[in-house]
């Protein structure tokens, strides 16, 4: 992001969680907005969250509610990596917990395979943020984009809640279940696994080969999630070839 801005940041912490491992007394959990509240991000934060909560609305069975949490204090998150250089923008961290993790699992050995998920629900938690960014990023009700209001409605609109559901049950074959893994159907259409189970963490691609599909500095899991975004960002009628001028090597 080196000589680019960032407008704002919304992140997902721990969603999705089975409801087998959530404590009694907590029938559906709720996504939590922990939001910035110092400097000038403050405004910004708020109606990020006004946003999410609006789209929740529209998802339907799911519902984001404000963090209780005293002073804006945020969740372990990468959140802290941004607001420590520019302490002003605006970001918000959704989790389905207010001020402590209420899943004894979480971060542990047995933080794993798909009993662990609620798959339905994390699929109307991204539907719900895929209306809330449109409608942010197209200016609606921001009233500074000409017509950005009905744009933003439109494409809001558009977010077909079916598709997400059948995209996030795909993507727990890939990630979650290790019986499947890599070996999914979309891993195979995407490209060629070292293992079928390997490590989940993601980490960070310092460099590309000119080759940008050469597994060498790249884990499994690097290059699936870059072929996964790569294809479900293209455009319908976008092709395979080079970017001029772009220096894959930096």
């Amino acid at each position: 992001v080196v000589g680019r801005s960032i407008d704002a940041v919304v992140e997902l912490g721990a969603v999705g969680m089975a409801m087998r491992r959530v404590p009694a007394g907590i029938t559906a959990p709720t996504l939590y907005a922990h939001a910035t509240s110092s400097g000038g991000g403050s405004d910004a934060s708020a109606d990020i969250v006004a946003a999410l909560r609006s789209a929740a609305t529209a998802t339907g069975g799911i519902a984001v509610t404000p963090a209780a949490v005293p002073g804006g204090l945020l969740p372990p998150s990468s959140l802290f990596s941004i607001i420590r250089r520019h302490p002003s923008t605006p970001g918000v961290v959704l989790a389905e917990y207010d001020g402590e993790y209420i899943d004894p699992f979480h971060g542990s050995a047995y933080d794993s395979g798909v009993d662990a998920v609620d798959a339905p629900r994390m699929a109307r938690a991204a539907a719900a943020l895929a209306r809330a960014l449109a409608t942010m990023s197209l200016g609606g009700g921001s009233g500074d984009k000409a017509g950005g209001a009905a744009v933003a409605v439109a494409v809001a609109g558009a977010v077909d809640d079916a598709a997400v559901a059948a995209t996030v049950a795909e993507l727990v074959q890939c990630l979650i279940d290790p019986s499947i893994g890599f070996e999914c159907a979309l891993g195979r259409r995407l490209f060629t696994a070292s293992a079928k189970f390997p490590t989940r963490y993601t980490g960070v691609v310092p460099g590309l080969l000119d080759d940008i599909q050469h597994p060498l500095g790249k884990s499994d899991m690097q290059r699936f999630v870059w072929n996964f975004l790569g294809n479900a960002t293209a455009a319908g009628n976008s092709s395979r070839r080079a970017c001029a001028g772009f220096d894959v090597g930096g």
